[in-house]
């Protein structure tokens, strides 16, 4: 017996019901993409390798041997340290302390290089600064004025420039302090004090000291020499105190 047809808009209905499931059907699951997988090989320890990090101390004097500590990371026995041209006897401690002993040098400013027994190098530009042994003290200096005068003097000027190359041989801080007699007001004695330290400053300056090297104060009359009202006592107290390092 031959099945009944459905009706031709029933077959439409049909058809649309059906198409989805087939075509899920049809449809094959793609797989999920693995993630890429890091072999041994790509992954790098930073803390192996060869690195010049810093050098203490940084400075030397000139043709004077000096002991002096390495730090950086990938450091390893058999290591070899040049400064400039000169080879320094090191001896490293762990992988990021090295102990060396700088040979003594001529003047100037030296790259050095470490050199693993592998080959692996590694450069710190500018590392150490060599400076001239100074055979003069300029670690005070005292300058005095003319009554009511903030002009160095022929022989202020001779004493700055006979330690100029011991000011410029260290890199330590320059204090200068203005002073003035006891004549004339606080205030006015202050600013005068002040324009004395500031000469200093500009004859040291024109020198080539470091203007971030130096620092001025004045104390007016508040520090006198002596504390007489002859001329020789106002003379002792009219003046600017320059001191290295302290």
């Amino acid at each position: 017996m031959p099945l009944p047809t459905l009706p031709r808009a029933l077959r439409f209905t049909t058809i649309l019901l059906l198409t989805p499931a087939l075509m899920a059907a049809n449809c094959k699951r793609q797989p999920e993409e693995e993630p890429d997988k890091v072999g041994d090989g790509d992954v790098q320890d930073v803390g192996n390798e060869l690195t010049v990090v810093s050098i203490d101390p940084s400075v030397g004097k000139a043709d004077k041997a000096f002991p002096a500590t390495l730090y950086g990371s990938g450091f390893v026995d058999g290591a070899t340290v040049k400064v400039g041209e000169s080879t320094a006897k090191s001896n490293v401690l762990d992988p990021n302390t090295m102990d060396l002993t700088v040979p003594g040098m001529a003047v100037g400013t030296y790259d050095l290089v470490v050199t693993n027994p592998n080959g692996a190098k590694s450069t710190l530009r500018s590392a150490l600064r060599i400076e001239a042994e100074s055979s003069v003290d300029c670690s005070f200096a005292r300058l005095h004025f003319g009554y009511d005068q903030a002009q160095l003097t022929p022989e202020s000027t001779k004493t700055l420039d006979t330690y100029m190359p011991c000011y410029s041989a260290t890199t330590a801080q320059i204090r200068l302090e203005g002073h003035a007699d006891s004549r004339g007001t606080t205030d006015y004695n202050l600013a005068l004090g002040t324009r004395r330290a500031h000469a200093v400053e500009r004859h040291l300056i024109a020198g080539g000291i470091p203007a971030s090297r130096l620092k001025s104060t004045s104390y007016g009359e508040e520090r006198p020499l002596d504390r007489g009202y002859t001329e020789e006592a106002y003379a002792k107290n009219r003046r600017v105190d320059v001191y290295v390092g302290n």
